[in-house]
């Protein structure tokens, strides 16, 4: 069973990951969400919780389930994957944009519920 501690640091986690990804700071997120940047800083490293609003606009801006940030994470062993990440590879120069998005979001998602 999962703690209520355990949801709030995976919670803080998977909202840093976003946003590393997304190559943009804790002051910039903190800013298009409408909070103060040691705020962000404190959801991230799991010391405080985050409001269902905050949850909407961290789902809007990063274009992501709520679900993908109650889920626990996993380590992966990328070695072991290599063949499927090649074949992945191959397949994404002839995805456009949107689909580009779609599967980047959908690996998100499984990389989290793991």
């Amino acid at each position: 069973m999962i703690s209520s501690e355990e949801i709030k640091i995976n919670v803080g986690l998977t909202i840093k990951e976003l946003r590393n990804n997304a190559s943009i700071t804790q002051e910039k997120l903190a800013e298009e969400l409408g909070l103060q940047p040691n705020t962000i800083a404190k959801i991230e490293t799991g010391k405080i919780y985050i409001t269902s609003k905050t949850l909407s606009k961290l789902c809007n801006y990063f274009n992501v389930s709520p679900a993908i940030f109650f889920m626990p994470k996993v380590q992966i062993n990328v070695k072991d994957n290599l063949d499927y990440i090649a074949k992945i590879n191959e397949l994404l120069p002839a995805c456009n944009n949107k689909t580009l998005n779609i599967v980047y979001n959908t690996a998100i998602v499984v990389q989290n519920g793991q």
